[in-house]
């Protein structure tokens, strides 16, 4: 479901990527944080 979204969003010239994220597992609540930082360097959300 998220791949396709992505697609058509991207299909619609927006810029957007998939993370997966379980809400409910502090772990990979962890690793979509560290995974947005990396891909857009930014300083928005700190490392977990």
């Amino acid at each position: 479901m998220g791949h396709e979204a992505t697609q058509k969003l991207n299909d619609s010239k927006l810029d957007v990527s998939f993370v997966v994220m379980d809400v409910d597992d502090q772990e990979s609540i962890r690793q979509a944080a560290n995974t947005v930082n990396e891909r857009y360097e930014c300083e928005l959300l700190r490392k977990v």
